[in-house]
């Protein structure tokens, strides 16, 4: 399998990744496009910005990247390969077992309920105010 190298990364992105924060911050507002799987903090990053919001069920690096870029916290691209993606396959949950429709539902239930609670402690509160004073 051919790893997808930074080459490959929609320029848009890159110029994001690549310039003002809170530029960042208010295109996050509209849609996450940075994988989770592919985040990685440093001691210091952690001792700066602290651990995961233990409000989240499901999310944690959205809201997370959200709270940094709105901060002033860049986001970095290194030219490393750091994971492989297997495409294809069956969802699971962590001992392995086949997910049954109760927890796929119970998932999708937390899953919206942590996109409300994002909403309200990561963008509501912000996203007029900084609009108006980074236009």
């Amino acid at each position: 399998m051919k790893p997808i190298s930074i080459e490959k990364i929609p320029k848009e992105y890159k110029d994001l990744l690549n310039g003002d924060p809170l530029n960042l911050y208010l295109q996050l507002c509209k849609g996450n496009f940075i994988s989770g799987s592919h985040l990685y903090y440093t001691r210091a990053f952690i001792k700066k910005f602290g651990m995961y919001d233990e409000d989240y069920k499901q999310l944690a690096d959205y809201p997370k990247l959200l709270n940094i870029t709105r901060k002033g916290c860049r986001i970095g691209i290194i030219k490393v390969i750091t994971i492989y993606r297997r495409w294809g396959g069956e969802s699971r949950d962590m001992t392995g077992y086949n997910l049954n429709q109760d927890r796929k539902v119970q998932i999708k239930n937390e899953l919206e309920k942590d996109v409300m609670i994002m909403r309200e402690k990561e963008i509501f509160p912000y996203i007029d105010k900084l609009n108006k004073n980074h236009n």
